[in-house]
């Protein structure tokens, strides 16, 4: 998850959500969903 967060400060969103995919295994939604929901929280 730290590069998740990584890239997010680096203004990379859709890098972001591949790394978030590749670390959850889950569908691109999810992923989506998931990187929002970090950016809303912030």
């Amino acid at each position: 998850m730290a590069n998740v967060e990584r890239l997010l400060k680096q203004n990379q969103p859709v890098m972001a959500i591949r790394c978030y995919r590749e670390i959850h295994h889950c569908s691109l939604r999810e992923a989506k969903e998931a990187i929002a929901s970090i950016l809303a929280n912030k």
